[in-house]
This record gives C-alpha cells, structure tokens and sequence, in this order.
C-alpha cells in the first residue's frame, strides 16, 4: 500500500466517522464505542504503518499528539463542553488527522489566497476542536441572547460588566508587540514562545492599572505598526482579539450557565435531562456543588459526587436515587437547576469540513484581513 492511499483513507474515514458520530449523536444522544474503538485502531495502524515508512523519528510526536488531544478533549469534557463520546471521538480522530496527510486535500483559490491552510509544525486535529467549538458558539450564543431577552432579561447587566476593555488592550498591545518583533527576528517556534510570555509579563507589568501607560504603550504600537506596513494585521488582529474576549469574558462570567439552566420539578425528571450542578455528600448532608471551577481546584473540601453533571444525562438509576434521597428528607429541594444541552456530534463533523476546506480559521481571517484590508 502506498502512502497516498494511506493519506486518503485516513481522510475519507475521519469523514464517514463524524458523518455516523452526527447520526447517532441526533438520532439516541450517543456516540457508540464500538465506531471510536475501530477508528482509533485503524488510524494508529495507518499512522504507524505510515511513519514506518517515511520518517520514524516521527511516532513519537505522533503518540504524543493523541494523548495531547485525550488530556486536552478530557478537560473540557470535565468541565461540562461535551459528553465522554466526543472525547473518544476526537482522540480516535487525532490518529488519523495528521499534518502529512493534508497534502493530499484539493487546494483552491480565492483571489491570490490558497486554502485550505494550516500553521506549520502543527497538527490540524487543533484546527478540528477549535473549529469544532467555534461552529457551536455562534448558536449557544443565539440561544442565550434568545433567552435573555425572553425570559432573563436582568442578565443584560452581568454581560457589560464581564467585559473589561481594558484587558482585552493589555492583551492585544503584548500580542501586536509580539508581532512586530516576530517581523524582526528570524528564531525558532520555542523562542517565539519565549519571547511572547516575556513580552505578555512585562507588558502586564509596567501597565498595572495605569490608563496613562497603557495609552502610551498603544501609541507606541500602533506607529511602529504603521511603520512597518503592519496595520492591517493591527486591525484584524484587535477585532479577533476584541471578539475572543467578550466570547472568554462571557463564559467565565457564567452567563451562559445562568441563561441555559431551568428549574424542574423532581417529580418530572426525564432521562435526557443534564443536571445543572453536581450532587455530592460532604460525609454528613446530601448538597448540589455550586462552585466554580477554579474554587473546586483550589477547596481542600472532600466532596463526593453522587450524580454528575455528565453530558449524556441522567440515567433512570440516577433519577430513582435524587427521588428516593427527596422522599426520606435527605434533599430538601423540590426543584433541580437542569441545564440545557445540544448533541455535540454535528459540530464535530462541522468542523470537520471547515477544517479540510478552509484549515486554520484564525490564520485564514488573518490573511482575508490583508487582502480586503
């Protein structure tokens, strides 16, 4: 077997995974282990078999690729963004994604831009769950601008406050700092890394919370970029990070958590329904785990968690149990806080395609930036 073919069965089998994944994700609100668990061994065969045969020294970063893609797929499922399923999926994914098959996709042309384009030294399967994520939030976004204007319109205050205008300017002067002296120097990938973090603490630094400094420092970069015929990329880059962060600053403000929860009786409880918090047992009382994400990281408190917030949802199991605790006292709660959810399994497959057509969308607006710009 050649490794063109090996390339384009990775491909086409990424796609007829996510296009059964969307299936059965719409269709019974799962996506099976047995699809994972076949594309998973067939992308590491191929992966292998391809690597065996063109540049060994590379197994490695391709193992170390697909437990990236677990550690990092797991987290956010941790975090409540999608369901055990998707984890499985993407890391069966990332076995057949890899930056040396994308040389097989048809390229086209839009005015002198070629797409699909991708970042160099980079795996795309990056490309696939920020695209992936990116597709689902223009929605979740709509949903909870629907419900707030509907039925929660007092959230209308927590959103101007959870953006600060001037940390998305401290944020973007350290990136456009960042920019001009990548134009500069020629390095490798980890001294630009380097230089970015050095560049972000000191920037973070001298601004403190001195409007004065902050001013100067934005004059500074705004003629050096100017200067150096950079300005297009200074636009494109403040609208990409002006966006990014009210999109940070909302989520982490909870919004989207307050927007997207209901109150149900304990008495309607369905399967399909996601709890909005987990319930757990402190040794002594059966309680709902209210906190952030950052205060379950940092509390020493020994919860245990009896129901989880799992994207797949309650289990009949689990509903017999929170009635039972109910009926004997012991959860002293009439209603549950159940948040509403979305099958993850078309945005996948969604970015999917974005991914194989347009590749890095971030690096892709970028150079739309300069062309109309």
């Amino acid at each position: 077997m050649t490794l063109y073919y090996v390339k384009l069965i990775a491909i086409i089998l990424a796609v007829l995974a996510c296009t059964i994944a969307t299936y059965t994700d719409i269709r019974y609100q799962i996506i099976p282990n047995w699809l994972t668990f076949t594309v998973g061994i067939v992308g590491l065969i191929l992966g292998i078999y391809y690597y065996l045969n063109s540049d060994v020294g590379l197994i490695i970063l391709y193992l170390f690729t697909i437990l990236l893609v677990y550690i990092l797929s797991y987290l956010l499922w941790h975090v409540g963004l999608w369901a055990g399923g998707d984890v499985k999926l993407f890391t069966a994914l990332s076995t057949l994604f890899v930056r040396e098959y994308m040389d097989i996709l048809p390229l086209f042309k839009f005015s002198t831009l070629v797409f699909p384009v991708y970042i160099r030294n980079i795996s795309p399967i990056f490309d696939l769950i920020f695209n992936s994520v990116l597709s689902v939030l223009p929605l979740i976004l709509l949903i909870v601008i629907f419900e707030i204007i509907r039925n929660k319109i007092y959230l209308i205050k927590d959103v101007v406050k959870s953006i600060n205008l001037i940390d998305v300017v401290i944020i973007f002067n350290a990136l456009m700092l960042f920019t001009i002296i990548d134009n500069i120097l020629d390095t490798s990938v980890v001294i630009k890394f380097i230089i970015l973090l050095l560049i972000s603490y000191l920037n973070r630094q001298i601004s403190g919370n001195d409007n004065r400094i902050i001013i100067i420092i934005s004059a500074i970069t705004l003629v050096i970029s100017i200067f150096m015929n950079l300005y297009m990329l200074y636009i494109m880059e403040f609208i990409t990070i002006s966006f990014i962060y009210m999109i940070r600053a909302i989520i982490t403000s909870g919004i989207i958590s307050k927007a997207l929860r209901d109150y149900v009786k304990i008495d309607e409880l369905d399967e399909s329904m996601v709890l909005g918090y987990d319930l757990c047992f402190d040794g002594k009382k059966y309680c709902f785990d209210k906190r952030s994400i950052k205060e379950k990281i940092t509390s020493r408190d020994n919860l245990e968690v009896i129901v989880s917030t799992k994207a797949s949802g309650l289990s009949m199991d689990d509903i017999k149990l929170i009635q039972k605790l109910h009926f004997e006292g012991l959860l002293n709660q009439k209603h549950i806080i159940i948040k509403k959810t979305l099958s993850f399994g078309p945005f996948i497959l969604a970015g999917l395609i974005v991914t194989l057509i347009i590749g890095d969308v971030y690096l892709a607006i970028l150079q739309l930036g300069r062309l109309i710009l």
